[in-house]
Order: C-alpha cells, then sequence, then structure tokens
C-alpha cells in the first residue's frame, strides 16, 4: 500500500475529488519555507505570510495542506512563473485547506502565498501565551500536530524541508527560532524585524519560535557553536549550573556519534507553563523551567540527575530525530526508543553515582507489566488516526523499546551497535529514514541478519515467557494471574 501511494497519480486524485482523511497526497510536495511572522506577546492574536516552494509531480487541479483555525485573507498560486486563479476553502473537521486552480497544476516548480491572521493558543501547544511577574512570552510547541495551528503547512514529519523565517516582534522583546540571527531591522512602529538564517531540512513539528522580554546568558562556545541560555527575565542567574553541565554530555554524544553536533547554534529555554517535559527542537530546546533553573547548592540530587537524564535524551535526539527524521508516526520509536536508551549510556558515563541502569531497570520492569496486560499494543503500532499518533507517546515507545535496543546491543556487542547507528545516521543525514532503514545499518555493521528477530519484538505485543523442561524449552506469553487472554 505504501509503494502504491508512492506512485499514484494525484490527478486520479483530483478527479476522485477525495481530500485525505490522515496522510497528505504527494503528487504536491514542499521544498522549502518562507515565514514571515508578527508577534507580540501581549496580543492574542497575530498575522503571518507563508510562501512554500512546491514540487509537482503529478498534474492536478486540486491539492491540500494542513491549516487549523485560521481566517485565510490571501492565496496565490504560479507554476512554472505562471500565476493560476485559486480558490480555497477551510476543511475544518480535517484540519485541511483545500487549494483549487482553474488549470491543472503542470508538472514541475509552483509557489503557494498564504496570508492569514490568527490567534495565539491558551492550551500549551501551537504557538501560545505565557504570563509570569507581569511580563508576557511567546513559545512554541508543535510536536505531534500542532504546526498546523501555527501556520498553513504540510504538516508531516515526512516532508522535510529548510525553513527561511522572518519575525516581527516588539523592540524590548528578543525573538528566538532554530537558527541564527542574520540580521535585525528597528522599525518605526516600534517593532523590530529579526530574520533567521535558513535551516537545514526539517519536519514542521521542530520548528521552534520564542519570544519575549528574556534574560539570555552566554555560555562557552561548543566547538564553533554558540551556546546560550534562555530564562524568563530575571531569571538568568539560575542557568549557571545548566550552562555549566550540558557541553560535557553534548561532548559525550558526539563521541558516540563520531558526528559534531549538527546544528549552527544551541539555545536551552527554560519554559514556565509547559506541558511537555522538553522538547527537542534544533537550535531551540524547550525544558520545564524547573529542569535548568536549578542550583546545584541547594538542589536535590534526583534534580540533578533529571536535568542530565532530561538534557542527554533532548539532545541524543539532535542525530536521532532532527538530522535523520522518522519517515511517519508509526517509527516514532526510533526516536524516544533511542532517546530514551542513549540518555541511560550517557549518564553512566557522565555521573556513574548516579545509577541510571537502576533507574532503567525499574523502568523495563514497569513497562513488562504493562506489555503484560491484554490491552498492550505494539512498539510499532500502526496509525491509523490522530488519536493513534497521540497514543504512541507511552511506556510502550519509549521504555519498551529502549530495552529491545539494549538487548539487541547486547547481543550484537556494544562497539558492532555503534557502528551500525554511525552508518545510518551517516547515510540518512538530513534525509528520513523507518525502522528497516535503521535495522539494514545495523545489520550490516553485525553481518547477521537481525530483520526477523528485531521485527519480532516491535511488531507483536507482549512479553515472552521461557520455560525450559530438561531438554527443550517452550515460549508463551506471560500474562497477569487471572488473565483471560489466551496465552
Amino acid at each position: 500500500m505504501r509503494v502504491i501511494l508512492f506512485v499514484l497519480s494525484l490527478a486520479s486524485l483530483s478527479l476522485a475529488n477525495t481530500s485525505p482523511d490522515l496522510k497528505l497526497h504527494k503528487g504536491i510536495k514542499p521544498i522549502a519555507y518562507d515565514l514571515k511572522l508578527g508577534l507580540d506577546p501581549s496580543n492574542p492574536k497575530y498575522s503571518g505570510q507563508v510562501s512554500i516552494r512546491l514540487q509537482v509531480t503529478g498534474e492536478s487541479d486540486l491539492f491540500w495542506l494542513h491549516a487549523k483555525d485560521f481566517e485565510i485573507s490571501e492565496v496565490h498560486l504560479s507554476n512554472n512563473f505562471q500565476k493560476l486563479d485559486t480558490s480555497y476553502q477551510l476543511i475544518k473537521e480535517k484540519d485541511l485547506l483545500e487549494i483549487k486552480a482553474s488549470e491543472p497544476i503542470k508538472i514541475g516548480e509552483a509557489t503557494l502565498i498564504i496570508k492569514f491572521n490568527a490567534k495565539l493558543g491558551q492550551d500549551l501547544s501551537g504557538l501560545y501565551q505565557v504570563f509570569q511577574a507581569k511580563n508576557s512570552y511567546i513559545y512554541s510547541q508543535f510536536e505531534p500536530l500542532s504546526a498546523r495551528t501555527a501556520f498553513p503547512c504540510f504538516d508531516e514529519p515526512g516532508f522535510k524541508t529548510p525553513f527561511h523565517v522572518t519575525l516581527t516582534v516588539p523592540q524590548k522583546n528578543h525573538a528566538i527560532s532554530n537558527s541564527p540571527i542574520l540580521k535585525t531591522v528597528q522599525n518605526k512602529s516600534g517593532t523590530k524585524t529579526v530574520e533567521f538564517a535558513p535551516t537545514p531540512p526539517l519536519p514542521t513539528y521542530l520548528i521552534a519560535f520564542a519570544v519575549g522580554p528574556f534574560d539570555i546568558v552566554p555560555g562557552h562556545s561548543i566547538g564553533k557553536v554558540p551556546f546560550r541560555g534562555i530564562a524568563p527575565k530575571g531569571q538568568g542567574g539560575k542557568l549557571k549550573h545548566a550552562l555549566k553541565e550540558t557541553p560535557k554530555i553534548l561532548r559525550l554524544l558526539e563521541n558516540y556519534f563520531g558526528i559534531p553536533y549538527p546544528y549552527a547554534k544551541l539555545d536551552i529555554i527554560a519554559v514556565p507553563d509547559f506541558a511537555a517535559g522538553a522538547m527537542e527542537n534544533p537550535g531551540a530546546v524547550t525544558f520545564r523551567d524547573s529542569l535548568l533553573l536549578i542550583s546545584p547548592k541547594t538542589a536535590p540530587v534526583w534534580q540533578l540527575r533529571y536535568f542530565a537524564e532530561v538534557m542527554a535524551h533532548e539532545l541524543a535526539h539532535q542525530w536521532f530525530g532532527n538530522l535523520v527524521t522518522m519517515a511517519w508516526w508509526e517509527d516514532l520509536w526510533l526516536n524516544e526508543a533511542f532517546a530514551t536508551w542513549m540518555a541511560t549510556k550517557i549518564m553512566t558515563e557522565y555521573n556513574a553515582n548516579y545509577h541510571a541502569d537502576w533507574e532503567s531497570l525499574r523502568d523495563t520492569q514497569y513497562a513488562m507489566y504493562q506489555d503484560s496486560l491484554s490491552s498492550a499494543r505494539r512498539i510499532q503500532e500502526p496509525i491509523k488516526s490522530h488519536h493513534d499518533i497521540y497514543s504512541a507517546f507511552d511506556g510502550i515507545t519509549y521504555t519498551k523499546g529502549a530495552a529491545v535496543i539494549a538487548m539487541f546491543e547486547e547481543y550484537i556487542g556494544a562497539e558492532i551497535f555503534q557502528k551500525g547507528v554511525q552508518r545510518y545516521i551517516k547515510r540518512f543525514a538530513n534525509k528520513n529514514a523507518d525502522t528497516l532503514d535503521f535495522i539494514t545499518e545495523l545489520s550490516k555493521a553485525s553481518g547477521k541478519t537481525l530483520t526477523p528477530s528485531f521485527g519480532s519484538f516491535l511488531t507483536q505485543p507482549g512479553v515472552p515467557l521461557i520455560k525450559f523442561k530438561e531438554d527443550r524449552y517452550e515460549q508463551s506469553r506471560y500474562l497477569p494471574y487471572g488473565s483471560k487472554l489466551k496465552a
């Protein structure tokens, strides 16, 4: 089915006049974004313009992208430098913006320009407002499906493209995004326009913004990479521990992957109101403020340990998830299980007294309990709805997935496993990859065919229970006492 979806002509889809239910059609896809937003943290509304270069591989007069809760004011479409008359409509129940051209869009390149107005979110997702100590801020959290609430886009991890971002903000505010600032222009209106360097190819869920009267505290550059800590106004003095320890963790990760940190800057951002624990946005990693604003003199050991664990997890994503990105959400485990496993490995090197291996064992035992239930899902669960995407962020994905990775590292050997990981990262850098790609590189490095055995743990639920009887053994599924599920 996947192959058919990739080769199916968009023209035939247009004739069916059917909007997609889950995945967007591939006949028209983004090549690059030029995004301009006007953001004022004290104003719940904002305006923007997004210009998207498109690659057209199948002629059609109809296509869709994601957009939710916008007022669209203008839509312009040009194809091979020829402007096309265009109509559009929002399909609210599917989070889609439908674009219809007056004639078929020819194979080649096209440009879509959308001007829009929107409201900042109030539920800690998308672009949202935060108020603290009489100051207002804007932060972003786009994973998994909230970039579509910030700007119209192709909101799937498989659409990985460069972003050129420009933010117009109040002059008293700082503006932060994934890449370094190219230039800042002061406007007569009391605002300033901040233009950021184009990013490497990124999926929409990793784009990040922060606007507000921040304390910005420079850390020591990591190699040639500028490094900063960012906190709400008046809180910057509490970043000393995070600024001192983060480079140590990053260097351990660079040694493992054999590739330097792959982005042009690193900001670690303390967010006062943040539903997620942290988010791995390249160049602009966000954390709950309690993770970064700590003092080693007064903080309990568990808090220092938790800082290191989460930092190792999020920085591991810079290679595994960001540099190489899953092709679709069914491979979320590639991101989260790997980063969970890697955090344990890095923590052991960073500070053995934190006993990260004990914590991992405890978490694995809890995941085994979850996995023994009749309701347990697979690590690599097919995604059939938006609900399935959100449900994939659980202990089975993170902890059971990490335990399976640790098991196969033990099976083929740590050095060989590391070589396989490095092969995978180098081969798919700035691209998308899937589970088969990862296992294939491990197989090549080890000289073993790992797909059947690895796949058996990914594609079925349950904990295997082995019973040895003299010269033979029996395998069944481990179940809680009294379970009615047939083993």
